[in-house]
């Protein structure tokens, strides 16, 4: 079936109700550390939490069996009170949504490391794209997440005619008449448009799109080295450091949406090193 969070939710109605706690991973995951999960659960309990959410190694770069660079990172709720409290959300990119408040807490004591290959990694994109098609017929478009899951996959092939089809999409998830409210969503939605616009060269748009990001939500870092990377494309050099200063001292964010820690420290890099060069700044 399309709907992987229907086969979800169906996976997690199989456990018993004798079992108090459960962890879910898919089958090309790994957790790390896995012999303090039990120190992770006793301190769950002992406050009382219904989840605990764990760094998701989504892609890495492995060499000899040891993780060398993250390339996407973000928090995923993983271990679990077995209380019926969660339920499996979205035929893509499902999430598992609260279905009353509930008390969590992120630990680093443990992570999980996704393991793939590009090669799968663009099949399961292709095929997302039609299993999101079909969500967003059968919502009639009134459902924005699948909308901007949509865009996100033609953004994440990087190709013109792609980034075509994404930008209608994100501009309907932002503003639209069934628009999105989730102010840090928007902010990266806003942030997607501004590279597409930028990989297009239209660099005042996507200065523009940048700014909307920082509206939403001016609290990651990454918008602001995405205004430097556009300005440096620019040729406006000081303005350029000016915003890589800037994330530089924004404090990074813990978070559930993705993050890409290495492509953000080589592009910090690349910024500074050219402005510099052209500023004759070489020391």
């Amino acid at each position: 079936i399309f709907c992987f969070d229907k086969a979800r939710n169906h996976n997690m109605d199989q456990i018993p109700k004798e079992y108090e706690w459960f962890l879910w991973l898919d089958v090309d995951d790994v957790l790390r550390n896995g012999a303090k999960l039990h120190e992770v659960a006793e301190f769950a309990q002992k406050n009382n939490l219904d989840a605990v959410y764990f760094n998701y190694l989504y892609q890495v770069e492995v060499d000899n069996g040891k993780i060398k660079h993250v390339i996407i990172e973000h928090l995923r709720e993983r271990l679990l009170r077995n209380n019926g409290f969660y339920k499996w959300i979205a035929p893509i990119h499902e999430t598992l949504i609260e279905q009353k408040p509930t008390r969590k807490a992120d630990d680093n004591r443990c992570d999980v490391v996704h393991l793939t290959i590009d090669e799968r990694r663009l099949a399961a994109i292709k095929r997302n794209i039609g299993n999101l098609e079909y969500t967003i017929y059968l919502s009639k478009g009134e459902d924005p997440r699948p909308i901007f899951y949509l865009a996100k996959a033609y953004y994440d092939l990087r190709e013109t005619k792609y980034d075509d089809r994404a930008i209608p999409l994100i501009n309907q998830y932002l503003v639209g008449d069934h628009k999105s409210g989730w102010q840090e969503e928007r902010s990266q939605a806003w942030g997607y448009l501004g590279e597409i616009y930028r990989r297009k060269s239209q660099h005042d748009n996507s200065v523009k799109a940048f700014m909307n990001s920082l509206i939403e939500f001016p609290e990651f870092p990454d918008t602001y080295l995405q205004l430097a990377i556009t300005y440096m494309l620019k040729g406006m050099w000081e303005r350029s450091l000016f915003w890589v200063r800037k994330a530089s001292e924004t404090p990074e964010l813990k978070t559930t949406l993705i993050k890409n820690p290495k492509d953000y420290q080589l592009r910090m890099m690349q910024v500074i090193y050219n402005c510099s060069l052209n500023l004759s700044k070489v020391d």
